[in-house]
């Protein structure tokens, strides 16, 4: 299972399984940080997919939002930490 993430303009998730697309947009322009762990906590659970089966995460760098980039950048190098996940930036 690939994780994608895209916070440059827009708040965009999306989970790659078996050739079956999964994703969420939402505008949050201004508090992309302080929502992010939850949102994609939520987008997990509605899917009912353990995030402990994620392979690897795709990150979307830029151009666009810094504090957006930034924030999934932070998450997502925590979560390859804990997790031992690859990432790609693309």
């Amino acid at each position: 299972m690939f994780l994608i993430l895209d916070f440059t303009t827009t708040f965009n998730i999306a989970v790659l399984e078996k050739n079956n697309i999964s994703k969420k947009e939402l505008n949050a322009k201004n508090n992309t940080s302080e929502i992010l762990i939850d949102e994609i906590d939520r987008f997990f659970n509605k899917l009912k997919k353990n995030i402990n089966k994620i392979n690897s995460i795709y990150i979307i760098t830029g151009p666009g939002s810094f504090t957006g980039v930034r924030s999934a950048l932070t998450f997502v190098k925590t979560l390859s930490l804990i997790k031992k996940i690859k990432i790609f930036g693309l």
